[in-house]
């Protein structure tokens, strides 16, 4: 039967209580990233309200529109596109269920078919890190492009191998429109980084740089080290993982709440 895609409140679509696929913060993050990007690209998968597909996505949109994010060409953030695949059995779709997220893992990367496209992407001036792969994969594949400022820091690959890497609750407590100040130039704002610019605007002097959705390893790269940091980041929890991998490398007095 033909499908068709229907858009449909995004809390009326129910979670499936026995998914097996979990779905940790830094995912999330890369979602609403992606969403943010590039808009919906995959609807959700239903069958009687329940969902068979699309758990993340559809966190990532739920928070994104309690935290007034916007979907790129998406008019109303509390509704997203669905294909009802309610023809199939119960059983079918536990199945497919489980199908969808384990035959994306057996697929294999053509490693050198992989850097030409990221050289290609890095050339454009696109930002890499809405493709999915982490900084460290990146350079991996681009050992020759990136410049001495843009590369890590002496040491910084021994420091970070000493840190402690958690998905637990972070120590630092934050709180929506939280503000800190990390060392002697650092910010990390707790706010959306539409709704909020004016909190931070005045910080973007001369060489500072605005990192928006920023991880736990932002301040600890060579331009870090040379630039203040404007560090815009909505979630809580990402704020204070990134609170406390700086107070790890510097000390609880280097983290101050303002």
């Amino acid at each position: 039967m033909p499908l068709e895609i229907t858009y449909r409140p995004l809390k009326g679509l129910v979670p499936y209580a026995r998914n097996a696929k979990k779905h940790p913060r830094e995912q999330i993050q890369k979602l609403k990233a992606s969403l943010a990007e590039y808009g919906w690209t995959r609807p959700i998968a239903i069958a009687d309200g329940g969902v068979i597909y699309g758990h993340g996505i559809l966190q990532s949109a739920i928070e994104m529109a309690e935290a007034g994010l916007a979907i790129r060409g998406n008019p109303d953030p509390w509704e997203g596109p669905t294909v009802d695949l309610s023809h199939l059995t119960p059983s079918q779709r536990k199945g497919y269920l489980l199908a969808d997220n384990r035959l994306s893992e057996d697929g294999e990367w053509d490693e050198e078919m992989l850097a030409i496209e990221l050289a290609s992407l890095h050339d454009d001036k696109f930002d890499l890190g809405l493709t999915g792969f982490d900084m460290p994969e990146i350079a991996q594949y681009l050992p020759g492009e990136f410049g001495e400022d843009d590369g890590p820091t002496a040491g910084t690959a021994d420091l970070l191998s000493r840190m402690d890497i958690t998905i637990a609750e972070p120590r630092h407590e934050v709180n929506p429109g939280d503000r800190f100040v990390l060392g002697e130039q650092h910010y990390l704002f707790c706010v959306s980084p539409i709704d909020e610019w004016a909190d931070w605007k005045e910080l973007l002097i001369e060489s500072a740089l605005l990192c928006v959705y920023p991880g736990p390893f932002v301040p600890f790269g060579a331009k870090a080290a040379k630039h203040r940091l404007v560090m815009v980041q909505p979630d809580t929890y990402i704020c204070g993982h990134i609170l406390d991998r700086y107070a790890d490398a510097n000390g609880e007095d280097s983290v101050v709440k303002v």
